[in-house]
């Protein structure tokens, strides 16, 4: 079974951790939540911009994007804003490769790309759609999804178009065990899966909702969520079929999952909503510090654990409980990852600024 993280009623939309006693969960008003594994707490972002997207390498660099070209990065002590030079867009997804490289996508086929030393930005070839979700094998095989069916693959120069065969629908989520091995997930429950050569649209009974994130621990045990007004989904892969799971709460709008383990998931959605898996049963975890939209979460342990939200909130969990980071905005946070948990990004609606955030372990 599911368990509801309330009181807290803002929307939560991403959520990633490091483990069952550390991870976060982010949303509307820039909210980040921590969990410790006992209680939440909220981080203090400095933003007020729904954070969309997180992800992280551990706990202390961690990375979240959202509305008006927010990107803030936490180091492990607190969180700081970057500029991704990418003007007034609204971020929806951020990946950093193991080599340090970050890769954000956006509003309008928008995108960024950061070597370690510079950043690029530009369209992905000319496109008009709205780039949902990016994620990679490598630094140079890089998948991202979005508008209509769109999927556009990185090789390390360029960015070219791949041919889904699925249009009139966006692709919300993209994740993978590796270049052969990547699952997209989109409106109308659909699913696609790419197998090295070609992408092929899977088999979803009964999953008619939009599906808005995916996250697996292997092949062969996948998570992927979403839902609409009043309606919660979730469904798991085994390796041969995809199968309904029974949600904490039926009427929570699921927008970000993540985890650890294939026992310690973690997923987050509209009222603060935030729940976790043990491997047996979903419960709803408690947490009072914010109650709007939490859109991404991202961790590297079960006691290290960030979460990205409307109003440029920043949430953090050491294993224990939920609390609120300091966030230098206020602006929409949309998506978040890290190499760990000193250098953690958030991207996001920060145009006015013409940041993003940066967190790097203090600040």
């Amino acid at each position: 079974q599911w368990q509801n993280p309330l009181p807290q009623g803002d929307t939560l939309n991403d959520v990633w951790g490091s483990s069952a006693t550390g991870f976060y969960a982010v949303g509307e008003g820039g909210t980040v939540l921590f969990y410790n594994g006992s209680s939440y707490s909220e981080m203090d972002t400095g933003v007020a911009n729904t954070l969309s997207s997180i992800w992280a390498d551990s706990l202390s660099n961690v990375y979240s994007v959202g509305d008006s070209s927010t990107v803030i990065n936490y180091n492990g002590t607190s969180w700081q804003s970057i500029d991704p030079g990418m003007g007034n867009k609204t971020l929806k997804g951020v990946w950093v490769a193991g080599t340090g490289d970050i890769f954000i996508v956006g509003t309008v086929g928008s995108y960024g790309i950061y070597n370690g030393t510079d950043w690029t930005s530009g369209d992905l070839n000319v496109s008009t759609q709205n780039v949902l979700d990016v994620w990679g094998a490598s630094a140079s095989e890089v998948f991202a999804v979005g508008g209509n069916g769109e999927i556009h693959f990185y090789n390390g120069t360029d960015w070219s178009a791949m041919d889904s065969g699925f249009t009139g629908n966006h692709l919300n989520g993209v994740w993978g065990t590796s270049a052969s091995e990547v699952f997209a997930v989109g409106g109308g429950g659909k699913i696609v899966f790419y197998n090295g050569t070609s992408w092929e649209t899977m088999s979803t009974p009964g999953v008619t909702t939009p599906l808005r994130a995916v996250w697996g621990e292997t092949s062969d045990n996948i998570f992927a969520v979403g839902g609409s007004t009043g309606t919660s989904t979730v469904v798991n892969y085994n390796g041969t079929s995809w199968e309904a799971m029974t949600p904490a709460e039926t009427n929570r709008d699921l927008k970000g999952v993540w985890g650890s383990s294939g026992s310690d998931v973690f997923t987050v959605g509209n009222n603060g909503h935030i729940a976790h898996y043990n491997g047996t049963s979903w419960d709803t975890m408690p947490q009072g510090v914010f109650f709007g939209f939490i859109y991404d979460v991202w961790g590297t342990s079960p006691t290290e654990v960030f979460a990205v939200a409307s109003g440029g909130n920043i949430l953090f969990y050491n294993g224990t409980s939920w609390d609120a980071m300091t966030s230098p905005t206020a602006r929409e946070h949309y998506a978040i990852w890290g190499e760990s948990g000193s250098s953690v990004y958030i991207v996001g609606n920060l145009a006015i600024e013409g940041k993003s955030l940066y967190y790097n372990g203090t600040s």
